[in-house]
């Protein structure tokens, strides 16, 4: 870690406009558990070059990680501004919804990456959940279960939530 830090400091002081380079040691710093180090990091990524995803992401799920949704999820969206079919950040902002106790907005986001992958797994186990919990469309819930541990036959959230709908 020592090393790795040490060498993309020195590429930083070749190319200190890099937004690339700021993101790579916004990770080194999350590597090494240093949060704050990190967060500035990823906002000189961000400041430097706008139109990366990768900081927008890292600092979602940051903030995400240390309970601050609202923030989570103005970096979430900002990333799908930037790139507005990334199925990573459509998950991520679905879970940070769910995490917050948002199931409505939880659910659209889901449903979002399932209209244009329709065998995507985890967007298919979420929603799943979701349906399952909130007394939504029980068939439904019960196809996406299937098809997510269908998807996803060493996953055990699939197995969960397949096994949950099935004993309800």
């Amino acid at each position: 870690p020592e090393v790795a830090l040490e060498r993309v400091r020195k590429q930083i002081g070749r190319v200190p406009s890099s937004g690339a380079l700021h993101f790579l040691l916004g990770q080194v710093h999350q590597a090494r558990a240093e949060m704050r180090p990190a967060e500035e990091a990823y906002l000189k990524a961000i400041e430097l070059e706008p139109r990366l995803t990768g900081p927008y992401l890292q600092l979602g799920q940051l903030y995400a990680r240390e309970g601050r949704y609202e923030p989570a999820l103005a970096k979430l969206e900002a990333a799908l501004a930037v790139n507005p079919r990334n199925v990573g950040t459509l998950m991520l902002i679905g879970v940070t919804h769910q995490r917050r106790g948002d199931t409505a907005r939880a659910r659209e986001a889901f449903e979002k990456i399932l209209a244009d992958h329709p065998r995507f797994a985890p967007a298919a186990n979420n929603l799943a959940w979701i349906l399952a919990e909130q007394g939504g469309d029980e068939d439904r819930a019960l196809q996406l279960a299937q098809l997510a541990k269908e998807l996803a036959p060493d996953d055990g959230a699939a197995s969960d939530t397949l096994g949950w709908i099935l004993y309800r």
